[in-house]
């Protein structure tokens, strides 16, 4: 197991870049995650990440965190590297995707996104966490 690591991780966008960034950047990531073949995903949209991090020496063990990926490749099956423009890396795990992520993907399958609020990064979260 790699570490850091990112668990109960969700995808997230944040309100002021748009319905377009949001369906595009969903859609992409839904190919990504679904196709074990594809090594890195390349999309110039913006996107966050959050989820509870650990072994990690600058964040509290369980502390929620949302970062911004420079870029995210599988690493095997199952294991996802997130390098952030600091070159700082953390690791996410198919197995701890959360809910709100998977029905999240299964919308984007289905090109069934709706404007739910629950796909954006709530207000009070838009900067003082955000990595």
């Amino acid at each position: 197991m790699y570490s850091p690591t990112i668990e109960n991780w969700s995808l997230y966008f944040l309100f002021l870049d748009g319905y377009e960034n949001r369906n595009k950047v969903a859609k992409d990531f839904t190919r990504f995650y679904s196709t074990p073949s594809m090594r890195k995903f390349d999309n110039p949209g913006r996107y966050l990440i959050s989820g509870n991090v650990y072994d990690d020496i600058d964040h509290v063990q369980g502390e929620e965190i949302f970062i911004v990926p420079t870029t995210l490749e599988r690493i095997d099956k199952d294991a996802f590297c997130i390098t952030l423009k600091s070159g700082a890396k953390y690791y996410i795990y198919a197995s701890e995707v959360s809910k709100r992520t998977k029905n999240l993907m299964r919308d984007a399958s289905r090109n069934a996104l709706v404007n739910r609020r629950w796909y954006y990064v709530a207000k009070r979260f838009h900067t003082p966490k955000l990595i």
